[in-house]
């Protein structure tokens, strides 16, 4: 379960409800249904670990290109 389903039963949006303190579950009258789940990440989040990741790969990058070429004459290590 997570805050961020949402839930539509037969087109129609409906609460989406916690069951079993674990799983997500949406009322539905007797009958056939259309149920739809789809999991809306806020878009924080989004940009949050898109920055992570570009400052990962800059710290990577800087990391590896600060490191020294051998020298040629210092001969093999």
């Amino acid at each position: 379960w997570d805050p961020d389903w949402r839930a539509w039963v037969d087109g129609q949006a409906a609460p989406v409800l916690r069951a079993n303190h674990l799983m997500r579950a949406v009322s539905v009258p007797a009958g056939d249904h259309r149920v739809e789940f789809r999991y809306q990440p806020p878009r924080g989040t989004l940009w949050v670990n898109a920055a992570s990741l570009a400052m990962v790969a800059m710290a990577c990058g800087i990391a590896l290109g600060g490191i020294p070429a051998r020298h040629p004459s210092l001969g093999r290590p």
